[in-house]
């Protein structure tokens, strides 16, 4: 056993195995068993370190357990819409590549998370769902702890400490920046305020981190370590498989860290030897995560013509690819300001930072940066400007900057031409800042510059506490009711089904729930008609922005795309048509009934259920039905009966 030369990673293991369970005994650590504790192989982990680290676990615990709180009671519009429906989205029919029939662009998106959790979106319980997500955030901080200590760290001395067989002193230092990504990161509400939506974001974010770890442990360790190279490569192929937006970002990241390669090995070696062995490697070792790319994005392929959807439609179009009907090609996105894009960068930035107010910075103040991020900012051009040329320096960080800076850009031109921001667009940017100051407050250690630092720092810690308990991507505040006697879950399938039926449905929800792959079409408030245990389409979907417009300008086009659709019931709730209120929709539906599309007309307290027809009814069926709707929907009088 002693004459066995471990690698690396073994001795790390080893070592993190002996402190865990002896300072669970004694409080000490002791990295060499076979020395006595206080001898030069042992080290104690000092007073203030543990001090340091028990705060920052109960301040972990304290965030995680707000977002605990609330998970019954925190699901959101996105959520409602896609994210607990995946059993009649991705898996209705024969399966993943059937074409459900929805025109949505969200039902063709990039589905690798959906896919992933489908065993756990057919319970009765959504919370499990949303849990999944809660525990990939706890990774996620994980990963920003292990990309600090990668930031922070010297590759060379820990080279040479591994081949002397010397451990570096256990120092409040050392374990500053770990302490620091953690806690600054679980108390962004711009990234934990994601953690209970049933959405690709977070998984996504920590393949991203999990993609600059990797990245960086194998600038770190170097020597003949391609499978960091292959994990990095991995994540950034399994990120394309869970939401599109990481087409731009993720590329943006893992395309900078290719270019720091090649110099990296020719500045390192002085040759381009490794690069043919670690690409033959690589190649093997890619086959999983590609091979998990392609099956994802050949689901969009088949239904929608084009890989990826959103809006990159234009630019695939730009390469040859045609969008199938009845998907409509998206055009890039346009801030549609008055303003110059100058101006309208300027404010945004403002906004972000400061005052998330306006009608463009509605979805910000849900998973908001707060002010932290200019704080940290700040700090990080304090860094750049204190900092002598050459100190500190490291491949780790050198690369750092390269990948973070245009990435910077890439974010910034994204502020500036959305339309609409969502915070969740900038997760990974707050996560680079964070690891920048993380790098930063080692060094402000050195020059006695941390106290004022931390100082800074702490009122804003207590000010995203608050942030974060009074807001959630739900838009719902307070936590969920306390229950003495449960089950230990709750059924949120029992409650849309009650609410549901509360609205005058209870026949209607029987008739459509017979079948799961029944069809609807639904004229009623989104997402909420989605809710009946089948394949639902709200009116919504189909028409602009979230689908294509023109299979709603005339009662011809509606028609051929419920063809398409092989759509079995059009659903309309009560009192959501009228004047004043989706005048159209209603002429629209009007009309299908007139033509002979609908039949079968049922009616129950306003609510209506109608098949549509294969073939038109005759004229005189068709017009009683018309006078049946006008009669039972439109002048439906709930308060008589």
């Amino acid at each position: 056993r002693k004459c066995r030369k471990k690698t690396w990673w073994q001795q790390e293991f080893a070592v993190f195995k002996c402190e865990a369970t002896a300072n669970s005994v004694t409080g000490h650590v002791c990295v060499n068993s076979n020395k006595p504790a206080g001898s030069g192989g042992s080290r104690e982990i000092p007073r203030r370190v543990r001090r340091a680290w028990t705060l920052a676990a109960g301040w972990c615990v304290l965030m995680f357990l707000i977002q605990v709180g609330r998970l019954n009671i925190a699901l959101d519009f996105d959520t409602l819409w896609y994210g607990v429906r995946s059993q009649y989205i991705v898996a209705g029919g024969t399966g993943l590549y059937e074409n459900p029939g929805l025109v949505g662009m969200v039902y063709v998106y990039s589905k690798g998370f959906e896919v992933l959790t489908l065993p756990l979106c057919d319970l009765a319980s959504h919370s499990y769902l949303t849990f999944f997500n809660l525990w990939l955030a706890v990774l996620g901080i994980g990963a920003m702890v292990w990309n600090a200590v990668m930031l922070t760290g010297d590759r060379k001395r820990g080279k040479e400490s591994r081949e002397a067989g010397t451990e570096k002193k256990l120092t409040y230092r050392s374990v500053l920046p770990g302490i620091m990504a953690a806690v600054l990161t679980v108390s962004v509400p711009g990234i934990m305020n994601m953690a209970l939506t049933a959405k690709a974001d977070l998984i996504t974010w920590l393949l991203q981190l999990i993609m600059l770890g990797c990245f960086f442990q194998y600038i770190h360790v170097y020597e003949n370590h391609w499978i960091f190279l292959s994990g990095a490569a991995g994540s950034y192929f399994l990120s394309l498989t869970m939401k599109p937006t990481s087409l731009v970002f993720s590329t943006a990241v893992f395309g900078m860290m290719g270019l720091y390669l090649l110099w990296f090995w020719f500045h390192e070696r002085g040759a381009a030897a490794d690069l043919f062995h670690h690409m033959v490697r690589l190649i093997g070792s890619l086959c999983l995560p590609f091979g998990a790319l392609v099956g994802i994005w050949a689901r969009t392929m088949k239904i929608t013509g084009m890989p990826v959807t959103s809006v990159f439609t234009s630019i695939f179009a730009w390469f040859g690819f045609k969008m199938k009907y009845p998907f409509a090609t998206s055009e890039l996105p346009q801030n549609y300001q008055e303003e110059s894009t100058l101006h309208v960068l300027a404010r945004r930035i403002w906004q972000m930072l400061m005052q998330p107010q306006g009608e463009d910075m509605g979805h910000v103040i849900l998973a908001w940066g707060t002010s932290l991020m200019a704080v940290l900012i700040v700090m990080l051009v304090l860094y750049g400007i204190f900092s002598k040329k050459g100190d500190e320096q490291s491949h780790i960080w050198n690369a750092a900057l390269v990948i973070f800076f245009p990435f910077v850009i890439v974010s910034l031109i994204s502020l500036s031409m959305l339309y609409q921001i969502d915070g969740n667009y900038f997760m990974l940017l707050y996560s680079m800042l964070i690891l920048g100051v993380c790098r930063a407050m080692v060094y402000f250690k050195k020059i006695g510059f941390y106290p004022l630092a931390s100082k800074c720092l702490a009122p804003l810690l207590v000010l995203n506490l608050i942030v974060t308990a009074i807001s959630s991507w739900a838009w719902t505040a307070g936590f969920s009711e306390i229950h003495l006697l449960n089950k230990g879950r709750v059924n949120h399938r029992a409650q849309e089904q009650a609410r549901i039926e509360e609205k005058g449905n209870t026949l209607i929800w029987q008739e459509v729930s017979q079948d799961p792959e029944n069809r609807v079409i639904a004229f009623g408030t989104h997402p909420y008609c989605l809710q009946f245990p089948c394949n639902v389409e709200s009116y919504k979907d189909i028409t602009s922005p979230w689908g294509n417009v023109e299979l709603v300008n005339s009662p011809e086009a509606f028609e051929t795309y419920m063809a398409y659709a092989k759509t079995d019931y059009v659903y309309a709730e009560a009192g959501y048509l009228g004047p004043g209120s989706w005048e159209w929709s209603l002429d629209l539906l009007r009309e299908l009934i007139r033509r002979g599309s609908l039949t079968d007309l049922f009616f129950e307290n306003g609510n209506m259920l109608a098949r549509v027809s294969d073939t038109a009814v005759p004229e005189e069926e068709a017009q009683n039905n018309l006078e049946m709707f006008e009669q039972e929907y439109l002048f439906y009088d709930a308060e008589a009966q």
